[in-house]
């Protein structure tokens, strides 16, 4: 096997940046022109060496360029090929600053390594899940992070929204203090470049209007499973509401108030009681969404330690059931009138 010479990709841990390698020469005896362009200091060039046996590659580089006042040590680093051609592993330098890096194919060479030729465009394929309403603190954010990075060489991102919006690294958003308040949105999201050229990609979103997932890639099986996964990590963060006490079926409060109207319609004896009953439903429909967005939470974030009084983080189930017990005495009373089963005094 003959090692690709052009390769780009990216490095984390104590330096972040872009890679560029260039190499020539046998497997056992590489050489070549290693570029890291760090966003904060600048473009450092490397001349590297090194070795490409059983799937390792395995190279030293040495600083020849590097940005003024800044210090740079020789590097070490070791990396595998993957079953996608893409090289995954570990550096170090000798002044002590360490991370991991990942390395795309960019040449002819590389490519030809695959033994089934391209037949078509890669397709993207994509999935999404809509949860109910979420109650999360700052510890399960950061499992259900956790939980995402593993499956990731690049560092998942938490976008919270505390008054204004910011946008961490899950190991910053870790350490950041402990905070009393309440978040309005909490986002994870975590992507890496696939060798087809596209991205694979989670998005798990908790908020006031909607809590969904969605991941995506060049794998429909990846995806799929992805999706899964996500969801069992996210279901015991779910909490019943009246709106919509059978998630999966979509049933709830309102679909049981339409069931009641439409088996007592036969029953009523003119068409203005039943447009009086049906007009009456509309109108209770529509309050108890309203009544529910302002005020029951859709999600509720803690970005602190969650309360240890349960009664605070249970009042919005307990508000979104009394709502729906008084639309569903709103309703029977309106039937009780229209059938005459009690006279309102005049």
């Amino acid at each position: 096997m003959t090692f690709g010479r052009l390769w780009a990709g990216r490095l984390y841990g104590t330096n972040t940046g872009d890679l560029f390698l260039r190499l020539e020469g046998e497997d056992d005896a590489l050489r070549g022109t290693l570029r890291v362009n760090d966003p904060t200091y600048g473009l450092t060039v490397f001349e590297v060496g090194g070795t490409f046996q059983s799937g390792l590659l395995d190279l030293k580089g040495t600083p020849t360029q590097k940005p003024d006042a800044i210090a740079v040590g020789n590097v070490d680093a070791k990396g595998k090929l993957d079953s996608k051609g893409e090289v995954r592993g570990e550096w170090q330098s000798d002044i002590g600053s360490a991370g991991t890096f990942v390395l795309f194919p960019h040449d002819q060479s590389s490519l030809e390594r695959d033994s089934q030729p391209t037949t078509g465009a890669a397709l993207l394929h994509s999935a999404r899940e809509n949860f109910g309403a979420i109650v999360i603190d700052k510890e399960q954010i950061v499992t259900l992070a956790d939980a995402l990075q593993e499956k990731f060489t690049n560092p998942v991102i938490v976008t919270f929204i505390e008054g204004t919006q910011r946008s961490l690294f899950l190991g910053e958003f870790r350490t950041m203090p402990l905070s009393g308040k309440r978040g309005e949105l909490i986002r994870l999201y975590v992507q890496q470049p696939e060798a087809s050229g596209l991205v694979r990609s989670v998005t798990v979103e908790f908020g006031q209007a909607f809590n969904f997932a969605t991941t995506q890639g060049d794998d429909e099986a990846w995806v799929l499973g992805m999706l899964a996964s996500v969801k069992r990590d996210v279901r015991p963060l779910e909490r019943w509401y009246a709106s919509s006490f059978w998630r999966s079926g979509g049933f709830g409060i309102n679909q049981v108030l339409l069931v009641w109207v439409i088996a007592l319609l036969p029953d009523l004896q003119d068409l203005y009681s039943r447009l009086a009953l049906m007009a009456g439903l509309v109108a209770i429909n529509l309050l108890v969404p309203w009544a529910h967005k302002k005020w029951v939470p859709f999600s509720l974030i803690y970005l602190g330690d969650r309360p240890t009084n349960k009664l605070v983080t249970f009042w919005p189930t307990a508000v979104s059931w009394v709502i729906a017990f008084s639309s569903g005495a709103a309703v029977l009373a309106l039937s009780a009138i229209l059938k005459g089963w009690f006279q309102i005094p005049i």
